[in-house]
């Protein structure tokens, strides 16, 4: 059954047309209810650079706006040296322009960005963004999150970060980077270890487990002034927090008479609510994007396996049914799909599945682990540790396992990934560092 399911999943990769025959994934659609797979034609005939331009600025502004829109899987992207498609103008995959004007000096640039749905055609989409000359990077990603958004309707990864765990001589912390790899931050000095970071839904705060204490403790951050309170602290261990998707609760699970189960509590405090109740070990929970059911593990079977339950606990019920050891369920934000980790004969592999558990289709292989699966917030990329080089990295894969992206280079072994939602206008969020 296992080979058939590996076997299954890479003829997924290669045809499209046997995964709508076989049903094993459903078709994602975007806003607009456009299939995923029927990826808008976008032409990006370039910039037109003023004298006074750095050709560095210019450089990075046009590749990594090539590079998001590219990994966003939107579109077909066709770049300027290929000539325009005038024979598709009538078709109903027509072709969008996009180019622009760069302006500029030493200090600070003007680009103005247009899309045209025909070649030489007047715009129907102008934007004119400044910067200064050594933001030229957050410029592109802004640019890139705003073509997406006119031409989708779907949000944009471009501005979102990843935060992580990363192992320093002291002991593991937290810290962040964009989600292309820049901009790193560390976020927590506690000289010890620190685990399973997760974003809030406002992006303003970060949950993680701390064992500053000498105890595995629930922490709350608050990115805007670097300082972190105990959330959850009893005699056992508070671990594995999710944000519910309104940010006023948090699950987690914890152990206070010494057996792991499922809680919720409010974040302004308040009495913990509990979900489950039974001897096994409960953990990991992972909210529905409609607050209204969860997914966790259990080894109440005798090997940890993913339940889905009511968010007061009722209706539980065994979603993983082949293996016998899946764990670190992550709830898509669309809704429509649930990522886990399953071992199996090629080390820990990441897995997904509906939420009725139908089908499973498996997404990573060996060699080396792949785990701690995360979704970006459009729902179309997630984010995952793996050793395939020898040391653990945080990658980004889309949704049928292709795309696969490094993000973190650091020298540093890097775990638990937790992708941000998307931040504000500016693709900025205020960080500060409190050592």
């Amino acid at each position: 059954m296992l080979a058939g399911v590996l076997l299954l999943a890479a003829a997924l990769a290669a045809a499209p047309e046997l995964r709508a025959q076989t049903e094993v994934l459903p078709e994602v659609f975007l806003s607009g209810r456009v299939a995923l797979s029927d990826r808008y034609p976008l032409h990006y005939l370039g910039l037109v650079q003023g004298d006074s331009v750095s050709p560095a600025v210019l450089d990075t502004l046009s590749r990594v706006l090539v590079r998001d829109l590219t990994l966003s899987g939107f579109f077909d992207m066709r770049l300027p040296d290929s000539p325009p498609d005038t024979a598709r103008s009538l078709s109903a995959s027509t072709v969008t322009y996009l180019d622009g004007t760069l302006e500029g000096g030493a200090v600070n640039y003007r680009a103005e960005i247009r899309l045209r749905s025909a070649y030489r055609g007047e715009p129907f989409w102008v934007h004119v963004y400044e910067f200064p000359a050594d933001r030229a990077r957050p410029a592109a990603h802004r640019i890139a999150s705003d073509l997406i958004r006119q031409m989708t309707g779907e949000p944009a990864i471009t501005q979102s970060r990843l935060a992580f765990c990363g192992k320093t001589a002291q002991g593991k912390e937290i810290f962040s980077c964009t989600f292309d790899g820049f901009d790193l931050v560390q976020h927590t000095y506690n000289s010890g270890n620190v685990l399973s970071p997760a974003w809030s839904p406002d992006g303003a705060r970060l949950a993680y487990t701390s064992f500053a204490r000498g105890q595995a403790d629930v922490y709350l951050l608050d990115l805007a002034s670097g300082d972190s309170r105990v959330f959850q602290s009893t005699a056992g261990v508070d671990q594995a927090a999710d944000w519910a998707p309104d940010g006023l609760s948090l699950a987690y699970s914890a152990s206070p008479d010494d057996n792991s189960e499922i809680y919720i509590r409010g974040i302004d405090g308040g009495e913990a609510r509990r979900l489950t109740y039974s001897f096994p070990i409960e953990t990991a929970p992972t909210f529905s994007p409609t607050g209204r059911e969860l997914a966790f593990t259990s080894d109440r079977l005798g090997k940890p396996q993913i339940f889905i339950m009511d968010v007061d606990g009722a209706n539980q019920r065994r979603l993983s049914t082949i293996g016998d050891y899946n764990d670190s369920p992550a709830w898509s934000p669309r809704g429509d799909m649930i990522a886990y980790v399953r071992r199996d004969r090629d080390g820990f592999q990441i897995y997904i599945t509906d939420p009725r558990g139908e089908s499973h289709v498996k997404l990573t292989s060996g060699p080396g682990d792949n785990m701690d699966p995360s979704w970006s917030p459009d729902g179309l990329r997630i984010a995952f540790a793996s050793n395939r080089t020898g040391v653990f990295q945080i990658y980004t894969m889309d949704i049928y396992g292709r795309g696969v992206e490094r993000v973190t280079n650091t020298g540093m072994a890097c775990t638990n990934p937790t992708w941000s939602p998307v931040l504000d206008d500016n693709g900025e969020i205020i960080i500060t560092q409190k050592k």
